[in-house]
């Protein structure tokens, strides 16, 4: 109905002046100038209440989703004054556009529908009712008194909706003898006028919040933004975790990488690496998932954004950086600069040779642009500075290769150019929020982030502890520097596997032995998939926290089948053409 006064003041001021135009030389004109300012007040007045009304609906932010004096929200408000605006009317009459000939003739419809003849119908003459006395009238009609005002304020639940300032009546129950006077002449000036104020009964009747925030006790906050988010909370679940992996550095061993964690401030991360529940994790992961339905969540598409136990958590680089106290103070990232260049610009020869043990190249050779180094044929400090990356930093829980992407990030880790850490990491969770099926990672992040916003412990959970760490064992076992040449492997007896040491054939012997089977190749397709094969059945045992020597009639091809994953995963040697 704001839109429509503001329509009717201003055909009535155009009328007006059309008259003043027309009787200019007459004695009227006085008059009708004065009625023309009580017009030109009016426009202004009704103009001045709407922007008003517009200013409140703004201001009065829903108490969950955060709504905001945004263009989002003068769009919406736009549109729906698009659409429910009748600039004319088609009638039996033919087309009537002014305001008032529209208001009457939809008032005259309705009218009619509505209406009925008037019949013989009974009456009430003769009967006799119950009556107030005068006692109880004007107890009725008495002024509302300060405690009953307070009893309604007290009986009326937190999460109704706002009043007319834009708070809850939990606030007015916090803060009573604080706003006590106001809310008392708020009532009373409803006593005496019977109205309330224009455009204040929107606020009441619409800004309904969504959940109970006053009643709440600190144990008793939402844990999801939404129902979708609930359900994305069971799909989390089931997802799979990298767990984390520090260095440990022991009596000065392997400097470089000690150094090279000092240049690029992860001391401190690499350090607070530590068990953290598995509630947290799937929780952080699911509210962060952001939603394609306004109706749903409004704020939902906001980048960086998640929700544990009722507390916002940015997890964007800069806030990141903050808790890891990695100091990046560049304001541009040289790996991130490179990354959105064109690849086959990229530095392939240098990566290859400080990444890559000799003999060995990308994978595959053939193309411009290789994609992808496998980490058995990494040099020893690269190498470990990998299981770092996939482990803490952009993580990838198989491991066994690294991807151009990552390869170009641990040649700048090693080259010690500053890396903008908290972009990466930032960047790594918001896909693994995203993202329907990628494993769980970053856990100590999260659980520094959550530590930030005031996020309570998790009592009672289960809890994701860090893989074994790096150290002097873990290079010496997990990493080679040579790469001898492989002889072809003599076949075994299966079955006489478990008998005395095989004693070399005398050469006077020879000719009376059985005929041999050809020698196995272990470059061969055949061979490559009865290794693969029982890789699968290793998977299987320490999936389930199997011992490996449980298959002890096969004890000397699970041996083997550890030197075809530690060794020989990836293609033969090729030429580079990169």
């Amino acid at each position: 109905m704001l839109d429509l006064n503001v329509e009717k003041a201003v055909g009535d001021l155009n009328s007006l002046d059309l008259v003043v135009a027309d009787l200019a030389e007459d004695g009227m004109v006085d008059s009708l100038r004065r009625n023309r300012e009580v017009a030109t007040k009016e426009v202004w007045n009704t103009m001045l209440l709407r922007d008003n009304f517009l200013r409140q609906k703004a201001r009065c932010n829903w108490i969950r989703l955060g709504d905001t004096n945004s263009k989002f929200f003068h769009s919406v408000m736009k549109g729906r004054f698009r659409r429910n605006n009748i600039a004319s009317l088609i009638t039996s009459r033919g087309r009537l556009e002014g305001v008032e000939d529209i208001k009457s003739e939809i008032f005259n419809h309705f009218k009619s529908r509505f209406t009925e003849p008037m019949e013989d119908r009974p009456t009430l003459d003769g009967l006799n009712f119950n009556v107030l006395s005068v006692e109880d009238r004007d107890l009725l009609e008495a002024p509302f008194q300060v405690d009953e005002i307070k009893k309604i304020v007290w009986l009326s639940d937190c999460d109704k909706s706002l009043g007319p300032d834009g708070f809850p009546l939990g606030l007015l129950k916090k803060c009573w003898n604080f706003v006590k006077d106001d809310v008392v002449n708020f009532v009373q000036e409803f006593y005496v006028r019977g109205v309330l104020p224009r455009s204040a009964t929107t606020s009441f009747l619409a800004l309904i919040p969504k959940i109970n925030i006053m009643s709440q006790s600190p144990n008793e906050v939402s844990t999801f933004r939404t129902t979708y988010h609930e359900d994305r909370y069971e799909q989390i679940k089931s997802r799979n975790m990298v767990e984390e992996k520090h260095w440990m550095y022991q009596n000065d061993t392997y400097p470089e990488v000690t150094n090279i964690l000092k240049k690029q401030k992860l001391i401190y991360f690499n350090d607070k690496i530590q068990p953290v529940s598995l509630d947290l994790i799937w929780e952080f992961y699911a509210n962060a998932l952001r939603v394609t339905s306004d109706e749903e969540d409004p704020t939902g598409n906001a980048s960086f954004v998640s929700w544990v136990r009722g507390k916002v958590i940015k997890y964007d680089g800069k806030t990141i950086n903050s808790v890891l106290k990695c100091k990046f103070y560049d304001s541009v990232c040289p790996f991130a600069e490179m990354k959105r260049s064109d690849k086959n610009y990229w530095p392939y020869t240098d990566m290859k040779n400080s990444l890559i043990r000799p003999g060995h190249d990308w994978t595959p050779t053939s193309k411009i642009s290789p994609t992808k180094i496998m980490v058995v044929d990494l040099a020893p400090i690269p190498k470990a500075l990998a299981y770092f990356i996939h482990h803490n930093l952009s993580t990838n829980r198989s491991g066994s290769e690294l991807i151009s992407e990552r390869a170009l990030l641990l040649h700048q880790i090693l080259h010690q150019k500053q890396v903008n850490i908290g972009q990466i990491i930032a960047a790594d969770m918001d896909d693994i929020a995203q993202s329907p099926k990628k494993s769980l990672g970053h856990a100590t992040v999260i659980y520094l982030l959550c530590k930030k916003a005031g996020v309570p412990d998790f009592s009672d959970s289960l809890m994701l502890r860090p893989a074994a760490p790096l150290n002097a064992h873990w290079m010496k076992e997990r990493t080679v520097t040579d790469d001898p040449p492989r002889p072809l492997r003599q076949p075994r007896d299966r079955e006489g596997s478990t008998s005395a040491p095989h004693q070399e054939a005398q050469p006077n012997a020879a000719e009376t032995q059985p005929p041999q089977p050809p020698p196995i190749d272990e470059n061969s397709r055949e061979y490559r998939m009865q290794m693969s094969q029982f890789c699968v059945m290793q998977d299987f045992c320490f999936q389930y926290g199997l011992s490996g020597r449980v298959l002890t009639h096969q004890t000397d091809l699970w041996e083997e089948a550890q030197r075809f994953r530690d060794r020989f995963s990836g293609p033969p040697p090729a030429p580079h053409f990169g």
